[in-house]
């Protein structure tokens, strides 16, 4: 019985996200920005969004699908469960932290645009203004 409990522990410690410091998310999104900026990616994400026939929701889903691909096993280098469930608790940590941080809204700005290669490159500052 002892054993069994200890192993229980273990995996709901396992499940909970590091917390997210200024200095993490700067690390992790520039670790991101480097792995969005790599030839494969670039490939493999237009040739998804090309493979989407301009259907929006279509779109969506394939970025969504290639980005995962990049983000689980990255986050989980930054001590996060590698699992989708992870890249939605990050990105609630690091929303809350874009309030008070102009760098890493510069940042998250960045890995927009490289997931949205079609985006107005002026278009964050409208974003920015809302």
């Amino acid at each position: 019985h002892g054993e069994a409990s200890g192993l229980q522990s273990k995996a709901v410690e396992a499940m909970a996200p590091p917390e997210l410091t200024h200095d993490l998310a700067l690390e992790i999104q520039e670790a991101m920005i480097q792995e969005f900026l790599r030839p494969e990616f670039r490939y493999k994400l237009r040739d998804a969004l090309d493979g989407s026939e301009g259907d929006m929701v279509k779109q969506a889903h394939a970025r969504r699908d290639v980005c995962m691909a990049v983000e689980i096993p990255l986050l989980a280098k930054f001590g996060y469960e590698a699992t989708e469930e992870s890249v939605h608790q990050h990105s609630l940590a690091l929303g809350k932290l874009l309030h008070d941080c102009p760098d890493l809204v510069e940042k998250n700005q960045k890995l927009t645009r490289l997931v949205n290669p079609t985006m107005d490159v002026y278009e964050d500052e409208h974003i920015a203004a809302d």
